[in-house]
């Protein structure tokens, strides 16, 4: 009797086992000629990938086959890329100094914009109007992402520009550079608000998801964590090497840092306690949360990548092949698709699989449906569903497309939700408006009509 007990608490827990159980298979590895991949990352669906190497070229490669659907050429050295929220657009930078705005479906060039100096990083706000960018000129540009316009220039700032970020809601532009200052930007004007220093240069920045503190990694060992509204620098995180790569979880309430020294580090981003620390055998050069929250991805130049359990610290996964040092990982917005980009020519995308039970309760896509009712007075229901946890941003907009009120502004685990809106006791008068939800890359406006 007390065997058939055992064995049947055995397959209780090999059961509850498999239900969690992940296997990441390799679905393809191609090279650049350049032996250098410097950035890669999917597109809002995952169905493409974008890449970036020392051989000059933009690459976009289909995500299921590794065929390349079309490629662009900077006449120097590519740094970055990146799509639009929305997957229309490819901007992209190089030591040619130029700012490039691709077409993502036939990679022509829509428009193109210059530095005076090589251009390391570059970035798009969270609905794709606006794209920053950093260079050596000493310089921070924001550009209307459509027409390739700047807003503004910032001043001088005295170095080079390694880092930048930019808010949430665009209303704040963090520079790093490389004499170990950090300058926070006005995102309106591109005027400096204030600014700190480390003792090394800047590699990494990153804002919270509500845009209230800004970290920042430097080659001193250290990162900085400071508030962003009351300009002041809150508490430090240390290695015993480079910080190379440092981030939020997307709910905010967690910082991960990743070093020269091999440790991998989760932190309260309140008040700066360790909740755990994981290893590489060598340098860490990046390290990203899933859009879920709940896994950590890093890679390395012990020529593997690894997948942790973002709340335990539990090692999930570690990649067996290609055995090349891993400069950049990202994963899909639906995080079951991982993308690395390496030291040795090659990018790699890997496909997640499964075991066990799927929760069917949760939406398989992001979706913001039509209020109801419609016309409306004095109150409607606006429905949207998430896929994976994301901040989301609701807003409402008149007919000219001027923002009236914000209706969520927060993190939100992925499910299905409903905001009854009402205007009792508002100035709204009877017209068209618009809603627009931005939740990571997906973004989606729809008309209601309020009768008074």
């Amino acid at each position: 009797m007390k065997f058939y007990i055992n064995l049947i608490c055995f397959l209780i827990l090999q059961s509850n086992w498999l239900n969690a159980q992940e296997i990441w298979n390799l679905v393809w590895t191609k090279n650049h000629v350049g032996d250098q991949v410097y950035s890669a990352s999917f597109n809002h669906d995952g169905s493409r990938v974008v890449s970036v190497s020392n051989d000059w070229q933009v690459r976009v490669w289909n995500s299921e086959t590794g065929l390349i659907e079309w490629f662009g050429t900077h006449v120097a050295i590519a740094n970055h890329a990146l799509y639009s929220p929305d997957g229309s657009k490819v901007v992209s930078c190089g030591d040619d100094m130029a700012v490039i705005m691709w077409n993502s479906e036939n990679g022509s060039t829509i428009w193109q914009g210059y530095h005076t100096n090589s251009v390391k990083s570059v970035r798009f706000s969270v609905d794709g109007s606006k794209v920053i960018s950093g260079s050596y000129d000493n310089t921070v540009k924001m550009w209307d992402a459509e027409t390739g316009g700047f807003y503004w220039m910032s001043s001088d700032l005295g170095n080079d520009v390694i880092a930048i970020s930019i808010s949430n809601d665009a209303t704040t532009v963090a520079a790093g550079l490389s004499n170990g200052m950090v300058y926070i930007l006005n995102g309106l004007t591109g005027r400096v608000n204030w600014s700190y220093q480390h003792q090394g240069s800047v590699t990494d920045l990153a804002f919270s998801p509500d845009g209230t503190k800004l970290v920042s990694g430097s080659k001193d060992n250290t990162f900085i964590v400071a508030s962003v509204h009351t300009a002041t620098p809150l508490w430090t995180g240390n290695h015993s090497g480079d910080v190379n790569s440092i981030c939020f979880s997307p709910d905010g309430s967690i910082i991960v840092s990743a070093s020269s020294d091999g440790a991998l580090k989760t932190w309260n981003s309140t008040d700066g306690s360790i909740i755990w620390t994981g290893h590489h055998a060598g340098i860490i050069w990046e390290a990203k949360y899933s859009n879920d929250g709940n896994k950590i991805v890093t890679g390395s130049n012990d020529k593997t990548i690894k997948i942790w359990n973002s709340n335990s610290g539990e090692l999930l996964w570690t990649s067996i092949s290609p055995q090349v040092e891993a400069l950049s990982v990202n994963f899909s917005n639906d995080d079951r698709k991982l993308v690395s980009g390496s030291g040795k020519y090659a990018v790699s995308v890997w496909g997640i699989q499964t075991t066990g039970v799927e929760e069917d309760r949760i939406p398989a896509v992001f979706n913001l449906e039509q209020n109801y009712p419609n016309p409306f007075n004095p109150e409607t229901v606006i429905s949207y569903q998430l896929a994976i946890g994301s901040f989301i941003i609701l807003k409402i907009y008149d007919a000219i497309g001027k923002e009236i009120k914000t209706l969520v502004n927060e993190f939100k685990p992925a499910g299905r939700y409903n905001y009854k809106f009402s205007i009792l006791n508002s100035q709204f008068s009877s017209g068209v408006y618009f809603y627009k939800m931005i939740a990571g890359n997906f973004s989606q406006t729809k008309k209601m009509v309020l009768l008074r």
